[in-house]
């Protein structure tokens, strides 16, 4: 188990030294690269769940020269807790019974958020500079959206208003943005470079900021107040997508990697079934002309990969529906 879980720790921490990301030069068996060839979750959950050793072997040699005998126990500890977690979580997804399995999952969320950071912190000692500032981001991101949602439903309460109302006002408002801007930014035919990804990060987000303030005041929230919020949390959205976006030009499964990363604690927090139904991942898949049909026809045009991470996002989606 020690090394199987080191396998899945050599996948995801590369040496990252720009956005332009290097090639690794470690070599892999057959069984090697079907893990890394795996896309989003499947990468995650071979790695995690595989019990090849033979994968694990091919890394003994790196990780015993990179860590002392207690830092890897150290390490081997709390990566094992973190892949009883995740596997418990990928588990409850499938699981027929969508009672019992989300209550398993929504227990999870302090377990992950403890295992995540500490995994930060070990792959911060190793490749400080991206892994620091993807962190730091992440961070800042959660906080600053716990913020937001605490002064949205303090607004909403004052005036004896359901935050449902508010949150379907918010989505409805969306889906009419996100109409606009298929026109501005339809599908492209194949993925765009960073400086046009840039451009469009820059503008979906300006856009989603004005819509949020807009219906946030409307509702008695301070304009002050939330926008000194939202200043902070698009500048950590814009940092961890262009990251995430760099890194998927070079390593898809790195980067699939890096957002589940970084969504896991919206999901400790609570804040990850708001944040999807907003955003239109509905019951039955993403609802037409919502922000995630649009980003859906952006990025697959079409049928969405098994396992990756939209797939993911979706099925919680549909298990949070259900209750």
């Amino acid at each position: 188990m020690r090394f199987s879980i080191l396998a899945f720790v050599a996948l995801i921490l590369q040496p990252v030294v720009s956005s332009n990301i290097e090639e690794s030069t470690c070599s892999y068996d057959n069984e090697s690269l079907e893990v890394a060839n795996e896309g989003g979750w499947g990468l995650v959950k071979s790695a995690l769940f595989g019990k090849s050793m033979q994968v694990a072997e091919t890394l003994r040699g790196h990780f015993d020269g990179l860590l002392s005998h207690e830092g890897a126990n150290s390490l081997t500890e709390k990566l094992d807790s973190l892949s009883a977690s995740a596997y418990t979580l990928y588990d409850g997804l499938h699981i027929p019974s969508a009672g019992e399995s989300w209550d398993k999952i929504v227990g999870l969320g302090s377990n992950i958020q403890g295992n995540v950071d500490e995994l930060f912190q070990h792959a911060k000692e190793l490749y400080p500079s991206k892994i620091s500032e993807f962190k730091k981001s992440v961070n800042s991101v959660v906080s600053t959206a716990t913020s937001l949602h605490q002064v949205v439903k303090g607004a909403a309460e004052q005036r004896e208003i359901p935050l449902d109302s508010v949150l379907d006002e918010l989505r409805n408002t969306l889906h009419v943005l996100f109409e606009e801007l298929k026109e501005q930014f339809p599908p492209p035919e194949e993925a765009p470079g960073h400086e046009n990804r840039t451009l469009i990060i820059n503008t979906v987000l300006d856009r989603v900021e004005e819509t949020f303030l807009r219906v946030a005041i409307k509702y008695g929230a301070s304009e002050e107040v939330l926008k000194n919020h939202t200043s902070s949390l698009m500048s950590g959205v814009r940092h961890i997508v262009g990251i995430v976006g760099d890194l998927y030009e070079q390593h898809p499964q790195l980067a699939w990697t890096f957002f589940s990363i970084a969504i896991a604690p919206l999901f400790a927090q609570g804040l990850l079934l708001s944040a999807l139904r907003i955003f239109g991942f509905g019951p039955l898949g993403p609802i037409a002309g919502a922000p995630a049909a649009w980003l859906q026809a952006w990025l697959f045009r079409g049928a969405i990969p098994a396992g990756n991470w939209f797939a993911i996002l979706q099925r919680i989606a549909m298990r949070g529906a259900m209750f």
